[in-house]
């Protein structure tokens, strides 16, 4: 069945316009204005719309997270995403018939549900709208996470990823925005989901985006969902190598050897400018990251200043690349 009544193509190129924007503000829920890449060398693709920043230090009461003696490289593919290759599929567990404009579009009749296969970069977004709800309590999270793996498992796309609990953010609705808030004061949950290999979080090449995030609202229900188009099929072990220590890390910052992939304002209206004087790095996690350069699966430093109204990170390697 497709659609052919001029109303609803208005109302599906309206709809089109709206997954598009999902795909690419992903993490500014609040209309944030985000950059999400790197200027650097290590990891590809490399670009050129984040700041330059003239200095990175690292905080006096910086610590690195709990790290294993060793750890290891892996050989790796990378492979299409369940998501990318079953986009029809997925449509139809929520009966949601294709649209008769040429892009990978599906939709209920009144345009509130869709599923969207980007034709740019292979990201799918499944979008629900409901009738606003006076009920805006504030969410149980452990409930929240159950919803969002029932969703997973309804499209089948639940297999090797887990769920980042470290990682969820917390918005507040106002209308129809929502804003980054505290977990203390929150209606919707954004709930990251990663591959993990040696249960490290497992990312592909410069990018910031986690597999899949899932947003929960106030009624329990799936409001959004993002599914990257990568799925990283892990390999061998090729080596292993003790982590760098503290003092080894703050080296590595000196020489250069860092990337950043990611700056963002939470404020709509705050532009990041090309160039910053400096940063105060005072958080580190440790994740693998997937080099399609080398077929490499390698453990990552990501680094990030908090403190700044700009939200900067960046990757350092978390062992000795030499």
């Amino acid at each position: 069945m497709t659609f052919s009544n001029p109303k609803r193509n208005i109302i599906f190129a309206i709809v089109i316009v709206s997954a598009i924007s999902a795909v690419y503000l992903y993490f500014q829920v609040s209309k944030s204005t985000r950059r999400s890449t790197n200027n650097g060398s290590l990891l590809t693709p490399t670009r050129t719309d984040l700041p330059q920043v003239d200095k990175i230090q690292l905080d006096s009461q910086l610590t690195l997270p709990p790290l294993p003696d060793h750890l290891s490289i892996y050989s790796a593919e990378d492979q299409p995403s369940f998501a990318a290759t079953n986009a029809d599929k997925i449509a139809a567990q929520f009966n949601l018939q294709k649209s008769s404009l040429s892009v990978p579009l599906w939709s209920n009749p009144d345009g509130t549900v869709t599923v969207f296969l980007s034709p740019q970069d292979h990201t799918l977004t499944y979008k629900a709208e409901f009738p606003s709800s006076n009920n805006v309590t504030q969410l149980n999270v452990d409930v929240a996470l159950q919803t969002a793996q029932n969703f997973l498992v309804t499209i089948g796309a639940n297999q090797d990823l887990s769920a980042q609990k470290n990682d969820i953010k917390y918005y507040k609705s106002g209308g129809a925005e929502y804003h980054p808030t505290s977990a203390n004061d929150y209606n919707l949950v954004e709930i990251p989901y990663s591959q993990t290999v040696e249960n490290i979080p497992l990312f592909v090449q410069s990018k910031y985006l986690p597999n899949v995030s899932i947003l929960v609202n106030s009624q329990l229900k799936i409001s959004r969902a993002i599914f990257s188009p990568n799925f990283i099929k892990v390999g061998s072990q090729l080596s292993t190598q003790k982590p760098l220590s503290l003092d080894e890390l703050k080296k590595l910052i000196t020489k250069k050897g860092f990337q950043i992939i990611d700056a963002f304002s939470n404020n709509p209206v705050t532009q990041i400018p090309s160039n910053i004087q400096s940063i105060n790095i005072n958080h580190v996690t440790l994740q693998y990251r997937f080099d399609s350069n080398s077929k490499q699966i390698i453990p990552y430093f990501l680094l990030t200043d908090t403190s700044s109204p700009y939200n900067i990170s960046l990757v350092a390697p978390a062992v000795s690349l030499k």
